[in-house]
């Protein structure tokens, strides 16, 4: 399962792709925020499920506030972001 998380800032963007590149977070990548979901960056980290973890220990590490996450669900080519609340 993937997750996406949106940022309020490109540099929380940036900052945060550094971080997972140093960790080894081989999967995470910026992408495009998706046009669907409101944002007020026009970049978002796309991620495994197994490293949420490591991911909100960054946001805290860096004090970053007013992220979103979103699971991506696949069906066929078709994909949609859910909005999670407790992440």
């Amino acid at each position: 399962m993937e997750y996406l998380l949106v940022f309020d800032s490109t540099h929380q963007a940036i900052t945060m792709e550094t971080r997972v590149k140093e960790a080894g977070l081989l999967k995470a990548r910026l992408i495009p925020t998706p046009e669907t979901i409101t944002a007020s960056c026009g970049l978002s980290l796309k991620f495994q499920a197994t490293d949420i973890e490591q991911i909100n220990d960054f946001l805290q590490q860096e004090r970053f506030t007013k992220t979103a996450y979103y699971r991506i669900v696949t069906d066929g080519l078709q994909k949609t972001f859910e909005p999670l609340e407790d992440k």
